[in-house]
């Protein structure tokens, strides 16, 4: 039986992404340049917010109000940005909720699923662990 980490005032997954940062991330993803830099997220001061890449699928609650056009931008920036050093997120990619979202609305096409395998090596990408 495993001890868990006490982490005071607890992390991003459990207060969820702050709305704030979620319109910082959207409009970067408007605006999205390839290939992704550190420059580019630097432009919309968020290049050091990688946390939120391991923040879990609980985090992302405030997705769900969005335009599918903002969950695609998310879901193009969020597949790109994990190339870049420290911005890896595995089996906790956001790309992975915001992936659920679409399904759950029925918007969730072949094209996308094939646009975001071509463009990550995240062996999770776009459907999480199969566990």
């Amino acid at each position: 039986m495993g001890v868990g980490v006490w982490e005071p005032g607890g992390g991003s997954a459990e207060m969820g992404i702050d709305e704030a940062l979620l319109e910082k991330f959207i409009e970067a993803g408007h605006f999205l340049e390839e290939p992704l830099t550190e420059d580019f997220l630097a432009q919309y001061d968020i290049a050091h917010e990688n946390q939120v890449m391991k923040a879990g699928v609980d985090a992302w609650a405030a997705t769900e109000v969005l335009p599918v056009e903002d969950i695609l931008v998310l879901i193009k920036l969020f597949t790109l940005v994990e190339a870049l050093p420290g911005w890896d997120a595995g089996s906790k990619s956001p790309v992975i909720a915001l992936s659920k979202l679409l399904k759950r609305r029925n918007a969730f096409t072949p094209d996308i699923r094939k646009w975001i395998k071509q463009n990550t090596d995240n062996r999770y990408l776009p459907y999480g662990s199969a566990l």
